[in-house]
């Protein structure tokens, strides 16, 4: 749909152009690519390479390392339409909400904190996992992530990023994200999936937010040797870590500082020289896969 589209809008402008201003056709695609913006409303990994190599996106990442300052990453519109920050009191130390099957990472941190709440029966740890007979409704999952202190999130069903990653944000549920080395060779610079891009290209306006102010970050090792990670969280400094969470979910609400940002970013691709068409991150990042089953992806 989204290539047709594309073609379309090629056709209609060859038209156009032709009878307006007497242009070639082999001179429309570049036309339409430095005359259209672009929402990617999926990943990059699973946007057709026609509509990625356009060179303004606003897309939910990762960019491109050459890409940077042309495709944008911004927050995903559906976080203004979830609960905000709870005021209320936070009982429960880690909440987690979904499949615990798929990826060794998930199994790995749900079992640990499982061995964990066994050990010490008094603490209160919250796992919902999706294959229950029941599901839980997106208020369930709302509530527990308002009323719960930290809220892991490992990769999802995208693998290079996490959307719970965003809703605990909103929720004022900390984040906790588990680190890889990077395909630029960062130990700790991927936080969805080994030899991926790095953080900075897979989250928005980072040189404006301060990540690491609010997320906190286990290395994967930790968790593979079963390194005491948990009580390392547990003995943090909580109350700092959510001062600076709250003003992070202003910054990643469109309702506060998101759209600002979105258009100052677009100003500025304005008005920076034309670069070179991107290749695919498919070229770039090869772990990076596909989701399995096919989605309406921009436009």
């Amino acid at each position: 749909r989204c290539q047709s589209f594309v073609t379309a809008a090629e056709d209609f402008l060859s038209t156009r152009l032709s009878e307006d201003a007497g242009v070639q056709d082999e001179d429309v695609a570049d036309i339409v690519r430095w005359r259209t913006l672009w929402l990617a409303t999926q990943s990059a990994p699973n946007v057709p390479e026609k509509v990625f190599t356009q060179p303004l996106i606003l897309t939910f990442g990762p960019v491109m390392p050459e890409c940077v300052g042309h495709h944008i990453v911004v927050p995903p519109v559906v976080l203004d339409h979830r609960p905000t920050w709870g005021q209320g009191p936070r009982p429960v130390w880690f909440f987690y909400c979904g499949s615990a099957h798929k990826a060794p990472v998930r199994l790995a941190v749900i079992e640990q904190l499982q061995v964990w709440q066994d050990v010490d029966p008094g603490t209160n740890v919250a796992l919902i996992f999706k294959e229950m007979a029941r599901r839980p409704t997106v208020l369930e999952i709302d509530r527990g992530m308002s009323t719960s202190v930290f809220c892991p999130c490992p990769e999802s069903d995208d693998p290079w990023q996490a959307i719970r990653f965003y809703h605990s944000i909103q929720a004022g549920c900390i984040p906790v994200v588990f680190t890889h080395r990077s395909a630029d060779g960062d130990p700790d610079g991927s936080w969805w999936l080994p030899n991926g891009p790095h953080w900075r290209l897979s989250v928005p306006f980072p040189d404006l937010i301060d990540y690491a102010s609010f997320v906190v970050r286990v290395p994967m090792h930790k968790v593979w040797s079963g390194a005491p990670w948990i009580d390392e969280l547990i003995r943090s400094d909580v109350d700092t870590i959510q001062q600076a969470l709250r003003h992070a979910a202003l910054q990643l609400s469109y309702s506060g500082f998101a759209l600002q940002y979105t258009l100052q970013a677009i100003s500025d691709h304005l008005a920076s020289p034309r670069k070179p068409r991107c290749v695919s991150p498919l070229d770039v990042w090869p772990d990076l896969r596909p989701l399995s089953y096919p989605e309406v992806v921009c436009c």
